[in-house]
């Protein structure tokens, strides 16, 4: 009796206390992320492109309120997330926003030290990339075949650098096309259509050897100093494990 009196007593209060002044709302703290996070535009058309959607909102950690965008689930369609947004919870402004793939997989979100930490370097990327590539190049023949090969191969890291900066706009669409093109490279010489140039090496042979050894030291360096696994890296010890037994 005394709690549903109690009860009754804060309920009565809350009706008869006067609004706030001026007739304003005073909004929660999740109610004020919300009204940020739909003010951003990539988030504002994700919700204007899905009638029925509606905002989900907690508390991420001490700093971060969490703001979700959610597809309004119909008959034999779940719902979906749309985006997320993270506001800070003091100033109330938005310190990341996604949508697409990046709401679901974080790895695309360009955080640092997801991959690679010191291998990413651009000092270093850039290094062991002009020293796998510069060994075959062919300065008496320029046009050729090779070069091209061996601009696509390189061209491999320009895609995994936006990758790493959050571009997926850029990374996706240049990797799907040099892919495409070492395809068709090698369906042309294993069809017959092209015949590989005589490779003629830059350096002597010897210096590749002694380059190899050099590059194997510094790869496990950076692996033990400042390296991470994820799934792909154990998963290819375990499978080269198992083919090994």
């Amino acid at each position: 009796m005394r709690t549903a009196a109690l009860l009754a007593a804060v309920a009565l209060l809350a009706v008869l206390s006067p609004p706030p002044a001026g007739g304003a709302t005073v909004l929660t703290g999740p109610e004020r992320a919300e009204r940020v996070a739909v003010v951003v535009p990539k988030i504002a058309a994700a919700k204007r492109g899905n009638r029925g959607s509606y905002l989900d909102t907690k508390a991420k950690d001490a700093a971060r309120w969490e703001v979700n965008l959610w597809s309004r689930a119909r008959r034999g369609h779940p719902s979906v997330q749309l985006a997320q947004v993270y506001v800070d919870r003091h100033t109330f402004a938005v310190l990341e926003a996604w949508t697409g793939p990046q709401v679901a997989w974080t790895m695309a979100r360009g955080y640092p030290g997801a991959f690679g930490r010191s291998a990413n370097n651009p000092w270093i990327f850039i290094t062991l990339m002009v020293l796998f590539v510069l060994p075959f190049v062919d300065p008496r023949r320029p046009l050729q075949w090779l070069h091209a090969d061996l601009l696509a191969l390189a061209g491999l890291g320009a895609s995994y650098a936006w990758f790493n900066a959050a571009n997926l706009d850029a990374s996706v669409p240049v990797a799907d096309g040099l892919l495409l093109y070492l395809l068709l490279r090698l369906l042309a010489i294993g069809l017959g259509r092209a015949q590989p140039p005589p490779l003629r090496l830059l350096v002597p042979w010897q210096w590749l050897g002694i380059a190899a050894l050099f590059l194997v030291g510094l790869r496990v360096g950076l692996n033990a100093l400042d390296g991470n696994v994820i799934d792909v890296g154990y998963a290819s010890v375990v499978g080269a494990d198992r083919l090994e037994h």
